[in-house]
């Protein structure tokens, strides 16, 4: 009887010693969460603004093609882009003191070496030193928590490659001759080559080198013409030309994407207006009807302004505008022909 009385005390001892070591690792435990979710949160803010900042890297013209941002208070960097990065990282948790004990640089600080020459880059740290002590003060500690989230990200860079949403017309580099010039209206269709007016007959589903072959009649180059075609390409494939066109479907085609008729591009865009198309830039020398592709050179971001037929001769008119394409599937292309990869995170 002795002996059970003892046991179940030692019990009462050790439950102690457990219930102090249960309440230390709960302690911990939640001021780690804490101190976690601080930091999820500046790096989320971190990510945001220096993406938000970067596409303000998209070189503006004439043409504008982004909209003119309101800037927080309290942000008065030397640089537009920090600016930009700086009221991004306010309106999405960060505070002020994280900015002043972090910073904003352009360049970035250190930049990684997978970036593409030349390009420009943005870098946000953000630094919280004032995150609270809530359970371990029993255990002891008194000083505050500190995290730091840092995110670079580099400017939008030139198209190199397109998954679908490609506008079946193929642009020579030097229309008329000539180079291209921002805000001025093209003619993407005309004899480009013997026996061709333009117009690319891209396949249904095709993929690099598989985008050499014949897709198909009008009703493809009508679908291509109002959605795009289902497919995906890179600088230096090649796309067979069409040489006739059924002007009935493509007459309907344009007038599904073609709402406001002779007007040309508006002071900003959101990148989903139907009239913003992605082309590909084409080598057409060399080329006779459509018994030869032409290479791709490049991607150009246009809008059509106009289109009609007068005779034989199908014209559809458009200005050459810059902006960030939504179809890009990747970037650093050789040439910048005013089509651009969104900017992306490189740490």
């Amino acid at each position: 009887m002795k002996l059970a009385k003892f046991r179940k005390g030692q019990m009462a001892v050790v439950m102690t010693l457990v219930i102090a070591a249960l309440l230390g690792v709960m302690a911990l435990g939640t001021d780690v969460g804490v101190m976690y979710y601080n930091y999820m949160q500046l790096q989320k803010a971190a990510d945001a603004a220096a993406l938000a900042g970067a596409t303000y890297f998209l070189p503006q013209n004439a043409t504008q093609t982004l909209p003119t941002p309101t800037i927080a208070g309290g942000c008065s960097y030397a640089s537009q882009q920090q600016n930009i990065a700086c009221t991004y990282a306010l309106n999405n948790f960060a505070q002020q003191t994280d900015l002043s004990q972090g910073g904003i640089y352009v360049p970035a600080q250190s930049p990684p070496a997978n970036i593409p020459v030349g390009a420009q880059t943005i870098q946000v740290t953000l630094k919280r030193t004032n995150i609270p002590v809530f359970f371990l003060r029993a255990l002891g500690r008194s000083n505050s928590y500190a995290a730091v989230a840092s995110s670079t990200a580099v400017q939008p860079t030139p198209v190199s490659s397109v998954h679908n949403g490609l506008f079946p017309v193929g642009m020579s580099p030097q229309p008329g001759g000539a180079s291209m010039v921002y805000g001025q209206v093209y003619n993407l269709t005309g004899d480009d080559s013997p026996g061709n007016w333009g117009f690319l007959d891209i396949p249904q589903g095709c993929s690099g080198a598989g985008c050499l072959s014949h897709g198909g009649g009008a009703p493809l180059l009508a679908s291509n013409i109002s959605n795009g075609c289902t497919c995906s390409v890179s600088v230096g494939d090649a796309l067979y030309p069409k040489s006739g066109i059924s002007w009935g479907q493509v007459n309907s085609a344009m007038a599904s994407i073609v709402t406001n008729s002779g007007a040309t591009i508006p002071s900003t865009l959101t990148g989903n207006e139907s009239q913003l198309v992605l082309i590909p830039i084409v080598d057409w020398s060399g080329t006779s009807g459509s018994s030869s592709g032409v290479p791709i050179l490049g991607f150009a971001e246009m809008w059509i302004v106009n289109y009609g037929k007068s005779g034989s001769n199908v014209t559809i008119s458009a200005q050459f505008v810059k902006y960030i394409s939504k179809y890009a599937s990747g970037g650093g292309g050789p040439s910048d022909y005013g089509a651009y990869q969104p900017p992306y995170l490189v740490q």
